[in-house]
């Protein structure tokens, strides 16, 4: 009887302890973080008008795994005016040895245009951190094109001629 009664008790006292908290997610070692917009019209550098206002939030941990968002407000401006949306889900940011250069891949989650873009397709943006609003470079490829673009591919893209108009990034 003693020893049911004992077995109970640190059965009990088990039961009550508190279990081990669950894994914690990692630290980021890397992250692009803001919004900015790009105006490309009536500039000769780009084959279409267009606005693009494009909002980051990516971060990797230092065991590599990736996770965050890309969310791309376009406007194209032909005859009449098509504007549209993209949300994307991050799988890499790409930090550069400077530290204020990275890329970020995306893949296209939700697309209000899924003739142009359609959910699946990547997207890499690149940006450049030079350091205050209205000064860091940005450019943006929206397109099923690349496939499964890897972690550290460089898509051409005009790195340095897409200054952003309005906003800021940091990449860290």
């Amino acid at each position: 009887m003693k020893l049911k009664r004992m077995c109970l008790i640190v059965g009990v006292l088990v039961l009550s302890l508190p279990s081990a908290p669950a894994a914690l997610p990692s630290q980021p070692v890397h992250s692009v973080t803001g919004s900015g917009l790009v105006d490309m019209r009536n500039d000769p550098q780009f084959l279409i008008d267009a606005v693009f206002r494009t909002t980051v939030a990516a971060h990797q941990d230092a065991q590599g795994k990736a996770w965050g968002s890309v969310v791309v407000n376009i406007l194209l401006l032909f005859d009449l005016p098509v504007p549209f949306t993209v949300h994307a889900q991050v799988y890499c940011v790409d930090v550069e040895a400077d530290g204020k250069t990275a890329w970020v891949y995306a893949k296209i989650t939700q697309s209000t245009s899924p003739d142009l873009y359609p959910v699946g397709s990547n997207i890499v943006t690149f940006v450049h951190d030079v350091g205050g609003a209205g000064e860091d470079f940005m450019h943006e490829e929206l397109t099923a094109s690349f496939g499964n673009i890897d972690c550290g591919d460089r898509p051409e893209i005009l790195r340095d001629y897409t200054r952003v108009d309005t906003g800021n990034y940091n990449v860290r």
